[in-house]
């Protein structure tokens, strides 16, 4: 465990995390995004592979891998993929690549508020670009290069993206 990382009901998190503990229940279990998750799973006639893309610390692919036989995750940023691993390395069923997932294979830099405290707000887009909603003049950015490749480069055969 990195000092970046910090423990919360046995979850690990980035430390600067501060919007998705009132869903990290006990025993690595989560009641996120509840009802779109049930909806959701009510939609699959098979259960063999689900693909969780921009899996953050690992919360929904924990429940995937609850009710699929695999669970395939991409996370590109490296404290929240190293989250994922830490949240992921009990379960068999899990895979998770540190890569992001695009329409071409490809280097590029992903953002966040240097004062972040959600590390879902990672974006590809231009904070400092005063057209984009979130822009703010002021802001301290942290940047990271990612890679990114192609879901189709896989081959894979999903009955359930994310």
């Amino acid at each position: 465990m990195t000092n970046d990382i910090n423990l919360y009901n046995g979850w690990s998190i980035p430390s600067k995390e501060q919007h998705f503990q009132e869903w990290l229940l006990p025993n690595k279990t989560t009641n996120y995004q509840e009802k779109p998750y049930f909806i959701s799973i009510d939609h699959c006639k098979k259960f063999d592979l689900a693909i969780d893309i921009g899996a953050n610390i690992g919360m929904m692919t924990r429940r995937y891998a609850g009710v699929f036989k695999n669970v395939i995750a991409f996370e590109p940023v490296d404290i929240n993929y190293l989250c994922l691993k830490d949240n992921t390395d009990d379960l068999d069923n899990v895979t998770a690549y540190d890569i992001g997932i695009g329409n071409e294979e490809k280097i590029i830099d992903i953002h966040n508020d240097e004062d972040y405290v959600n590390s879902g707000g990672w974006s590809i887009v231009d904070f400092n670009n005063d057209e984009w909603q979130h822009y703010n003049k002021d802001i301290k950015l942290l940047s990271q290069s990612i890679k990114v490749k192609t879901l189709d480069s896989y081959n894979l055969k999903p009955d359930y993206l994310k």
